[in-house]
């Protein structure tokens, strides 16, 4: 699975300039390095807990931090960060609230904010429960434990961060 690096790039293209690139949960690096080409200048960041992509960060010159992600705060002053990709990341968390608060405050005002999950709400989703399928992201024995849809998301961020967030794109992947 790709988790749309594609996608990715198109949402960094749009966001013009950045002098820092946090991606959380940064695995080995793939969206980094699209943020790299895009940004050559711009210093990476990465929060990741395991230790293998630390050390696959680490060589590529990213600036990386083992990190529990509910649990600890992000280690970056308030408004220092200009672009925040979290790419597949969220679904596998249950402190939704504290994350995305943490997101909130180390993100500049005027920042970018990626968010990348899979949508229980897509077409294929909704085609498969009518077979009775279960939703792909949403079964009892994979690793993720939240299920998101475009607009239950967009009520999330409207409700516990109001006035904080605006949807500037939305884009599919894969399927």
């Amino acid at each position: 699975e790709t988790y749309g690096p594609h996608v990715v790039e198109r949402f960094l293209i749009q966001c013009r300039s950045a002098e820092t690139v946090l991606d959380i949960g940064a695995g080995g690096g793939r969206d980094l390095g699209v943020a790299r080409r895009i940004f050559p200048g711009a210093e990476t960041l990465a929060l990741e807990c395991y230790p293998p992509n630390i050390e696959l960060l680490t060589a590529a010159g990213c600036r990386t931090y083992q990190f529990d992600l509910e649990r600890e705060s992000f280690p970056f002053a308030a408004e220092s960060i200009d672009i925040i990709i979290a790419n597949q990341i969220l679904e596998h968390t249950k402190e939704l609230f504290w994350i995305v608060h943490e997101m909130t405050r180390t993100l500049r005002v005027g920042g970018h904010l990626l968010i990348g999950v899979p949508n229980v709400a897509s077409l294929h989703n909704r085609i498969g429960l009518l077979f009775g399928r279960h939703p792909t992201q949403a079964k009892a024995c994979s690793a993720h434990v939240r299920c998101f849809s475009r607009n239950d998301f967009l009520l999330f961020l409207q409700e516990g961060f109001p006035g904080g967030y605006e949807l500037r794109d939305f884009a599919g992947s894969q399927f």
